[in-house]
């Protein structure tokens, strides 16, 4: 199967999701157009609270609770968290003292940056171009 196939793009989870969530909208549509107007409110169901497609922001807690597992056991069975880079390793920088440079030297060490000046020599510079733009 050809990653740009359209088998592939059958297959896909976020694509087979948006078209349940599509045609789910369409039923509950079509259910409430259905619906006789004199009928009472208890002999109506809610669509909404059977809902799997619910937003996370209009639950309470413990259905988002609900829904939180069960987005991450379907990842879990996906293997997103399989082989992640810091698997069985501590925390960079956890326990440590804190250091507001901390994603500067991050950048620096990831990118690995080099030729930078001194802090000593930033410091100056930029106090220069403060001086030059107050003019």
């Amino acid at each position: 199967m050809a990653p740009g196939s359209r088998e592939a793009a059958d297959n896909d989870p976020l694509r087979r999701a948006a078209r349940y969530r599509v045609s789910r909208e369409a039923d509950a549509e079509r259910a409430d157009a259905a619906r006789t107007p004199g009928s009472s409110d208890d002999e109506q169901t809610d669509d909404a609270n059977d809902s799997p497609d619910k937003r996370p922001g209009s639950m309470n807690v413990e259905e988002r609770s609900r829904y939180v597992d069960v987005v991450i056991d379907q990842a879990m069975r996906r293997g997103e968290f399989d082989n992640l880079p810091l698997h069985g390793k501590p925390i960079p920088g956890i326990g440590g003292k804190h250091d507001p440079d901390w994603w500067v030297k991050g950048l620096i060490e990831r990118e690995n940056i080099t030729g930078l000046l001194p802090s000593a020599q930033l410091r100056k510079d930029d106090a220069e171009l403060d001086a030059r733009l107050d003019l």
